[in-house]
């Protein structure tokens, strides 16, 4: 075991201390699972192109292509799933910001 120089002359500052690496993992397998799952949706859409009557509450539909019942819902889940994760980042942020108020 070293020990430390009383005065910290020889410890590096926070400029030159070397920055951790940011892992990008999680990011590429997302972006690998969308990317997936966009090609299935394609497939899907482009494999069912009859026409189809859409009943969803009381609110029906003319014929329309099947292929656009599908890339329209999955338009809407996306949009739904953002304005959640959206609503539910901004609640986080609003807690942590709260908790750091009462401690400091």
């Amino acid at each position: 075991m070293t020990a430390l120089p009383p005065d910290g002359a020889d410890l590096p500052t926070e400029e030159e201390a070397p920055k951790p690496k940011k892992s990008r993992g999680p990011i590429r397998w997302g972006l690998i699972g969308a990317l997936f799952l966009l090609a299935a949706i394609f497939i899907l859409s482009v494999q069912n192109t009859q026409a189809v009557e859409v009943h969803f509450l009381g609110w029906s539909s003319e014929e329309i292509p099947l292929s656009l019942v599908i890339l329209g819902t999955a338009l809407g889940a996306v949009v739904l799933d953002e304005l959640f994760g959206f609503a539910w980042r901004v609640r986080r942020r609003r807690r942590r910001v709260a908790e750091a108020k009462a401690k400091g």
